[in-house]
């Protein structure tokens, strides 16, 4: 085993945490005895040699280290080193260091590096090793050959641990437990048995949740049926609408040719009407032209286009005039505005101009305020100065400069004065401290020598009062041994050894005598011992039954309300067997609750999903249905849709009468025009002639007016036209959407609310027996709880009657048996005779010793 060399502690408890504070304690063999006063660290060594070695805490983890508020730190570090010798020779020096810190609230402590250094015997070899790659506990338990539990409790055991051994059973168990390395396989039973009971629940709760997983198994595989039949419907659907979409082809073919054909033949009819009416309205502009034309023009065509040339030459030459009048005119506003621009500027700039001069009047007056005040102040003559000239105003400044200056040069002088009177006033102040200092220095030393001079005679006084109390005690003491020594020569002379050798023979038989007594008195005890054992023993079995009755009556108290409850009655015996037969009546109940249960909630179950299928279906349909109406929203509006498409298809048909009108008016009024520049015009419609040239004018500028705003309102009808076109064709692709929304609010969406009234309805009805099973359910688990918290009872109730049973026989054994000890000992000792006990204490207390002890010489 190794072997203890020394230790080194350093900032534990009272140790300081300072270099110079490390304190080392050097072990002695085979003993080392560590003395002290209290508080002066003993027991602390011991704390510090198990938290060493038996990673054990000390009592008051907390205060283990050392204060940092008494360093003034906030956090103090400490280390316990301990030098030992193993069963090789090799030395060994364990370290453990920890960190003590305190903040505002709390003092907290952690370990730090726990460090194993192994200095080889032979070869001077240096091995370490940490708690950060081992196991700091086994290194140090393999180092000194002994578990942890042996080195807690039994070579660095505390005074206050120390009395382990007479501790309880039950702890004293748990010590020897720690000690031999066996606490482990104490609950091994108790472990095995929780352990087993909860596999136990798990496999119930399993095989129930298993029962489930095979319902939810078996759902699942129908709805997966349900899925591959649906698919299947929909592939054969979708290859029906392939199939019919390809036989509807040809048709929408067909259609689409017939609809392009009407086209062209509406086409064809209105250009044919128009043609017609252009016809008709040329045929009377024609006509009409004749009429007004008076007289045609007697030139010849060459004449009258050199005519038009010439008005038309003239016409751009007074057309161009015109654009560069325009242009001066132009020229003329451009400048106008630019010099009014300016001119705005400048008026500004004046304005800004005038009001600096304000303010520089303003600060004129200031400065000459301020001047005047300064002149007075520094004592110069302002008056005959005139602040008009700035050659006034610069030498009245430079005046008052140096006057400043002058001032400034008085100012330092007096500073200076200053400075050296407080410095002198300095001196003198600390020469009048230094005497201060040095009368309360001699004023404290000589307090200090009187009372000095007044213990010491305090103490003179009580070495005197001594002296003189042993003076007197010492006369006392002398007086006691001269009257003793006197008492001593008396009885001497008194005494008569001879007669009292007689006396101590005669007392001497007579104690012989007595003993002899005293051993037949000692027979009888002893027979009347052995009843009174039985007598106790009966008065002991007596006391069992008394407490097998009351333990009986407690628990039958404890649980008459229950048993009469649930039982109906409170049965007289077999109390285990009545309760265990109820608890499997109350679990097949419970049983079978909890599969309807099981199956009402399956039943559930489908039925929300169903719901969420049904709200999810109702949820697309309104989404649809709002989609469809917001779409035909923006083209019809708040109008009924059919109305729209007749109101749209009669504009159209308006549109396109319109257009051929506008179309054949165009050539109508170029006709007219011409009938009307001739030279007798005449109306080309009623053919009366013009009493004047000026009104067929009139008419003609009418005609040609009207004649230009006719592409204007053939490019607007265009438009129309087709903006109402393509809004009469997309109305056509909405039909089918309409119609949608006629079916799903009239069929589709009500009868769908009616399935989800219908599946709410069945699970409102599902939801109230589930209700009205738990509620069967939970009596019946309230029962069976109360049983099975009363089946230890029950148990220990049967076995206190059975124990009843046997204590009752046991003292009808033990009557008869007293009853036959009582007779057979009828008529031995007699109480009254006389105490040979006392007379051979009497008899022994004249002799001076023990019976047999002392015999005549």
């Amino acid at each position: 085993m190794a072997s203890l060399e020394k230790i080194k502690i350093c900032g534990i408890r009272s140790f300081g945490p300072e270099e110079e504070d490390v304190q080392t304690i050097k072990f002695q063999k085979p003993l080392t005895l560590i003395l002290g006063e209290n508080g002066c660290g003993k027991s602390t060594i011991i704390e510090c040699l198990r938290y060493l070695t038996a990673q054990k805490d000390p009592a008051g983890k907390g205060t283990f280290v050392h204060d940092p508020s008494l360093t003034g730190r906030t956090s103090v570090k400490a280390f316990v080193k301990l030098q030992i010798k193993d069963a090789k020779g090799n030395q060994i020096d364990l370290c453990r260091q920890v960190q003590s810190t305190r903040t505002k609230k709390t003092l907290t402590t952690k370990s730090l590096d726990n460090v194993i250094t192994t200095t080889m015997k032979d070869t001077k070899k240096k091995e370490s090793i940490s708690n950060r790659c081992a196991d700091f506990t086994y290194e140090i338990s393999r180092i000194f050959g002994v578990s942890k539990a042996i080195l807690e409790n039994v070579i660095f055991c505390t005074q206050e641990d120390s009395h382990w051994p007479l501790d309880t059973d039950q702890k004293l168990k748990e010590k020897f437990d720690q000690i031999f390395d066996s606490d482990r396989y104490n609950k091994c039973v108790t472990k095995v048995r929780d352990k087993v009971k909860k596999i136990k629940e798990l496999v119930k709760v399993s095989d129930v949740e298993i029962k489930h997983l095979e319902n939810y198994k078996k759902l699942a595989a129908e709805k997966k049926r349900e899925i591959e039949n649906r698919r299947r419907q929909i592939k054969d659907c979708e290859q029906e609408i392939a199939e019919l979409t390809a036989s509807l082809r040809p048709i929408d073919e067909k259609l689409k040719e017939i609809n392009e054909k009407e086209m062209e033949i509406s086409k064809c009819v209105s250009l044919k009407e128009t043609k017609k009416m252009e016809l008709k309205q040329a045929e009377d502009y024609i006509t009409e032209l004749e009429c007004r034309i008076g007289a045609g023009y007697d030139g010849s065509d060459e004449e009258l286009k050199d005519a038009l040339t010439n008005f038309s030459k003239q016409l751009a030459v007074r057309q161009k005039e015109i654009s560069k009048l325009e242009e001066k005119v132009t020229d003329w506003d451009r400048k106008e505005g630019r010099l009014s621009r300016e001119l705005m500027t400048e008026q500004g700039k004046l304005g800004q101009l005038q009001k600096e001069e304000e303010i520089n009047k303003e600060r004129q007056t200031e400065r000459e305020q301020k001047l005047n005040t300064l002149a007075v102040q520094l004592g110069i003559d302002s008056d005959e100065l005139s602040h008009d000239s700035e050659d006034s105003v610069d030498y009245l400044l430079s005046r008052i400069e140096s006057e400043i200056r002058s001032k400034e040069g008085e100012v330092k002088i007096l500073k200076q004065k200053n400075a050296k009177e407080e410095s002198d006033m300095q001196l003198d102040i600390d020469e009048l401290r230094k005497k201060s200092l040095m009368a309360q220095n001699d004023v404290s030393n000589k307090e200090s020598g009187i009372r000095n001079r007044k213990s010491e005679m305090a103490k003179i006084n009580r070495e005197l009062n001594e002296i003189e109390m042993s003076t007197s005690k010492l006369s006392k003491i002398e007086k006691q041994l001269s009257e003793a020594n006197a008492k001593i020569e008396e009885i001497q002379k008194k005494v008569d050894t001879d007669r009292l050798r007689n006396e101590i023979r005669s007392t001497v038989n007579e104690r012989n005598e007595v003993e002899d007594k005293l051993t037949e008195v000692e027979e009888s005890i002893k027979i009347l011992q052995q009843g009174a054992a039985v007598s106790a023993e009966l008065e002991i079995q007596r006391e069992l039954l008394s407490g097998k009755e009351s333990d009986i009556r407690r628990l039958l108290n404890k649980h008459r309300d229950s048993l009469r409850s649930i039982l109906g009655e409170e049965p007289s015996s077999g109390f285990r067997v009545a309760v265990q037969t109820q608890v499997d009546k109350l679990k097949r109940s419970v049983k079978e609750l909890t599969s309807k249960l099981t199956r009402k909630e399956r039943e559930l179950t489908e039925l929300d999903m169903k719901r969420k299928h049904q709200k999810e279906q109702l949820r697309q349909k309104e989404e649809k249905l709002r989609s469809i109406e917001e779409e035909i929203y923006e083209e019809c509006g708040s109008d009924d849709f059919d109305e729209v498409v007749t109101a749209l298809r009669n504009q159209i048909d308006e549109l396109q009468d319109m257009k051929g009108i506008l179309t054949s008016s165009e050539y109508m009024y170029q006709k007219y025009i011409k009938s009307l520049q001739k030279s007798q015009p005449c109306c080309p419609l009623c053919h009366r002639d013009f009493p004047r040239q000026s009104e067929a004018q009139d008419l003609v500028e009418e005609l040609t007016t009207k004649l230009e705003e006719v592409p204007s309102k053939l490019t607007e009808n265009k438009d129309l036209l087709e903006e109402k076109q393509t809004k009469y064709n997309k109305l056509l692709t909405l039909r089918s959407k309409y119609d949608q929304i006629v079916t799903l609010k009239n069929e589709t969406i009500p009868e769908m609310r009616k399935e989800q009234e219908a599946v709410e309805s069945s699970i409102k009805k599902i939801r109230k027996e589930i209700d009205e099973i738990n509620v069967e359910i939970l009596p019946c688990q309230t029962d069976e709880a109360i049983c099975l918290s009363m089946q230890g009872d029950m148990a220990l109730l049967d076995q206190l009657q059975v124990e009843k049973k046997k204590i009752k026989i046991g003292d009808r054994k033990t009557r008869i048996q007293v009853r036959k000890q009582s007779r057979r000992e009828a008529g031995g000792y007699v109480p009254g005779a006389g105490n040979p006990s006392q007379e051979i204490e009497n008899t022994s207390g004249d002799l001076g010793g023990s019976p047999r002890e002392a015999q005549p010489s």
